[in-house]
C-alpha cells in the first residue's frame, strides 16, 4: 500500500511540472530609436511555440503580428501569420532563426536583422538583443 501511495504521488508531481512547464510565457523587449517591439512567447507541448508580437511607435502608432512556430535547444522558427510590423526605416526583418540565449543577468532573445548603416549606407546582417520585460 506504501508502494502505491509514493508511486501515485510522484505520478501526480510529474503531471504538475509538466502543466508548469506547458504553460510557460516569456516576454522579450528592444526599445529603439523611434519604437519599442515587444515579443511575448508561450511554449507549448511537443516544442511548439505561439506568440504575439507588438510595435509601439513613440508617435502613438502600435502595430500587431501572431506566430507559431518551433523551438528545439533554444532555436526558435517562428511562422507569422500576416505581414511582421516594422522594426524601423532601417531595419528589415529576415527568416533567420531567433535564439534565447542565457546570461548572467537571465536570458536574451538574439534576432537578426537586415539594417542599414547610415555612414556607409550598406545593408547587412545585425544581431538585435531583445531583454526579458521589465
Amino acid at each position: 500500500m506504501q508502494v502505491f501511495k509514493i508511486t501515485f504521488f510522484i505520478f501526480f508531481m510529474i503531471l504538475g511540472f509538466q502543466a508548469v512547464a506547458q504553460s510557460q510565457e516569456k516576454c522579450f523587449s528592444n526599445a529603439g530609436l523611434k519604437s519599442e517591439t515587444t515579443i511575448k512567447i508561450k511554449f507549448l507541448p511537443n516544442n511548439q511555440i505561439a506568440g504575439t508580437l507588438t510595435t509601439d511607435d513613440y508617435a502613438g502608432t502600435q502595430a500587431n503580428a501572431s506566430f507559431t512556430g518551433t523551438i528545439k535547444n533554444g532555436i526558435i522558427q517562428p511562422v507569422f501569420e500576416k505581414k511582421i510590423p516594422s522594426i524601423g526605416e532601417g531595419s528589415e526583418w529576415t527568416n533567420k532563426p531567433w535564439n534565447i540565449k542565457k546570461t548572467k543577468a537571465g536570458e536574451t532573445l538574439n534576432i537578426i536583422f537586415r539594417s542599414k548603416n547610415y555612414e556607409t549606407n550598406k545593408w547587412s546582417e545585425t544581431p538585435y538583443v531583445f531583454e526579458v520585460c521589465k
